[in-house]
């Protein structure tokens, strides 16, 4: 069974961005989000990947957002259309690799000393 991916936004960074002699209030700068892997075998083993991102306002004017509208599924879009497909896709090639070690080790014991002790 595939790995399952869900993100969760962890904080929003704002500030007021004037262009063009319009101000644009509360205008999102900044979003930190982690992405979430989980094993799709046993869904025992999660993996997660922290972001940071500056959102480039440089196009507001052209799609503003007002910040009581947004929703989480804007910011969702926002983090995925800035870090691209190829990104996402090397990062959740990542997890999948930390997921296949962690399950290639499950249950083993850590021995204290070394046998030529």
């Amino acid at each position: 069974m595939a790995n399952s991916y869900a993100w969760t936004i962890d904080k929003l960074f704002t500030k007021n961005i004037s262009t063009g002699g319009q101000t644009y209030t509360d205008t999102i700068v900044r979003i930190q989000a982690t992405l979430t892997g989980t094993n799709g075998d046993d869904n025992s083993i999660t993996k997660t990947h922290e972001i940071d991102l500056d959102m480039n306002t440089s196009g507001v004017a052209d799609g503003f957002t007002a910040y009581t509208d947004v929703t989480e599924a804007n910011c969702i879009s926002w983090i995925e259309n800035r870090l691209t497909s190829v990104t996402i896709t090397e990062i959740k090639k990542y997890m999948d690799d930390l997921m296949v070690f962690d399950l290639n080790i499950k249950d083993a014991t850590e021995k204290s000393g070394f046998p030529w002790s």
